[in-house]
C-alpha cells in the first residue's frame, strides 16, 4: 500500500529530483506536478485462530499493513481468539455487551498481535477506534 500526495510546488525542472521531496520518497511527474509516493511500513503478523496459542508453532503472514488481535466472548467466556494480517486500514473496537461480542485491537509492529498486551502496546493510533 502506498500513500500518494502532491508536492505543493509545480515541477518545472528537467532534473530527476523534485525540490523539497526529501529522501525516502519515490515520486513521478504528472501534468507538471511532482507527485510523491510514500512507502508505508510492512509488518509480519501472527495468523492463527483458536484460544490455544504457541508462538513458536504459530503461522505468520508477511507484508501486512496492520496486525489484528481479536477476541470473541459468549456468555462472558472467551471462546475464540484470532490473530490476523490486514492491509492499509484497520479499525479497533470494543463490541462486547452483556458478555457477548468481539473486541479487536489493530497494532503496528512485527508480531505485535501475540497477545492482548502486546497488541495494546503497539496500538495503531492512526486508525480510528469505535
Amino acid at each position: 500500500d502506498k500513500l500518494l500526495f502532491k508536492h505543493d510546488q509545480p515541477y518545472t525542472d528537467n532534473s530527476s529530483v523534485c525540490s523539497g521531496c526529501g529522501r525516502g520518497y519515490k515520486y513521478f511527474i504528472f501534468k507538471n506536478t511532482c507527485v510523491i509516493e510514500e512507502e508505508r511500513p510492512k509488518f509480519t503478523c501472527y495468523h492463527t485462530h483458536g484460544i490455544d496459542f504457541n508462538k513458536d508453532a504459530a503461522g505468520t503472514h508477511p507484508n501486512c499493513g496492520h496486525c489484528i488481535y481479536e477476541e470473541t466472548f459468549e456468555e462472558g467466556r472467551l471462546v475464540a481468539v484470532s490473530r490476523m494480517c490486514v492491509g492499509r486500514q484497520c479499525v479497533s473496537y470494543e463490541h462486547v455487551f452483556d458478555g457477548n461480542g468481539q473486541n479487536r485491537i489493530c497494532c503496528s509492529g512485527d508480531l505485535c498481535n501475540e497477545n492482548k498486551q502486546t497488541a495494546s502496546d503497539h496500538f495503531a493510533a492512526e486508525d480510528a477506534m469505535e
